[in-house]
């Protein structure tokens, strides 16, 4: 990836966030930083919300058509993943229920859906954000 200038200006003409800006004026101050050392500092916290709106804010048309495709794709994909998760809680949880479990039981069922389905949003966020890295990399 080409090794383009990050600053403060630089962010706030791109419309960051207020939390964004707050977060690079801590870690950074008023120093410029080459944007291959910001994007493995938000993957090291992982902001990978953060590194996408950067990525969609640097990209040409292309890339943004590309990057989209593939996120759409992956996010159907993490959706299709939390369906079936939610599925065999909920199948878990009807089966307690006929067993006459308690209410633990349910809850239960319903906390590990719930953590199934973010566990897999999350590695689709992951993958997204790769995939706009190499993005940036091939463009070199």
């Amino acid at each position: 990836m080409k090794n383009k200038i990050v600053t403060l200006d630089f962010l706030t003409t791109k419309g960051a966030c207020v939390e964004g800006l707050a977060w690079f004026e801590a870690k950074y101050g008023e120093k410029e930083v080459g944007l291959k050392q910001l994007i493995t500092d938000l993957q090291a916290e992982d902001k990978l919300e953060w590194i996408n709106c950067l990525l969609t804010h640097i990209f040409t048309k292309k890339q943004c058509v590309m990057y989209a495709v593939y996120a759409a794709a992956n996010a159907a994909h993490a959706a299709a993943v939390a369906a079936v998760a939610a599925a065999y809680a909920a199948h878990a949880a009807n089966a307690a229920a006929a067993a006459d479990y308690d209410y633990a039981a349910h809850t239960s069922a319903a906390a590990n859906a719930a953590h199934a389905a973010g566990a897999a949003a999350n590695e689709a966020m992951h993958k997204i954000t790769d995939y706009g890295i190499k993005l940036l990399e091939e463009e070199e």
